[in-house]
């Protein structure tokens, strides 16, 4: 179950299909090639096990589609459709607990029109706590004479409090702009709570506090909300 944490002129609970990671089904494969080079494959569609549905009418892999080149050294890939949890970012390097890792994307749509987006990311391990920080912007043109640009800022950490249990604390602050209209935007912080029965199952809970900025969340609805949500997830 779930409070509603989505723009809404009111509060509201029901059912999600997910929320840490959504309900997916997915192929992943790897082929050997020569020299030390691998292809890889990565076809995902997000299911909404709550109605039995597809998530995307109209796109059965809607989620991670990775078709790449892979090796010691990097992997490549061509993502015609990409999904942000999964696609954030490739490792760079590492160096003791620090993880560098970026992505840059550009392409075009079937009717022409452009999109470019990257990210860096940063992680470091001590112990028990892990820190993360992320930057990311993308610009996209809506049309042959618009364009929208967003630009996401993240911070956060996890702690494994036991072997079983991580909590974890963030601050998303997203800023967007379009043309021809106001520059708008919100930010969300969030506390995670994470409990592993098995190596396959765990239980979760989520509490969430958003404050949208220039009528983001549409003018019908509040400027602020907090979501909870609990859930259990398993993965076959």
């Amino acid at each position: 179950m779930k409070a509603a944490n989505a723009p809404s002129p009111s509060s509201a609970a029901g059912i999600a299909s997910g929320v840490d990671n959504t309900s997916r089904f997915g192929l992943r494969g790897r082929e050997g090639l020569d020299g030390g080079v691998h292809a890889v494959f990565n076809l995902e569609t997000g299911l909404n096990l709550d109605t039995g549905t597809q998530a995307n009418a109209t796109k059965f892999f809607d989620r991670a589609t990775i078709v790449g080149l892979g090796g010691r050294w990097a992997r490549t890939p061509r993502a015609p459709t990409c999904d942000p949890p999964a696609a954030r970012a490739w490792p760079m390097r590492r160096a003791g607990g620090l993880t560098v890792s970026g992505a840059y994307q550009d392409f075009k749509t079937a009717s022409g029109l452009a999109l470019d987006a990257a990210t860096l990311g940063v992680a470091y391990q001590f112990g028990s706590v892990k820190l993360l920080a992320n930057t990311g912007r993308s610009k996209a043109e809506t049309s042959a004479t618009a364009r929208t640009v967003q630009r996401v800022h993240s911070v956060g950490g996890t702690w494994a409090a036991t072997p079983a249990i991580d909590l974890t604390a963030s601050v998303y602050r997203l800023d967007r702009d379009r043309s021809g209209l106001q520059g708008d935007g919100y930010t969300r912080a969030i506390l995670f709570a994470e409990c592993k029965l098995s190596r396959r199952s765990r239980l979760y809970a989520e509490l969430d506090r958003t404050n949208w900025r220039g009528g983001y969340q549409g003018a019908a609805n509040k400027s602020a909300a907090t979501g909870f949500t609990a859930g259990v997830m398993h993965t076959f």
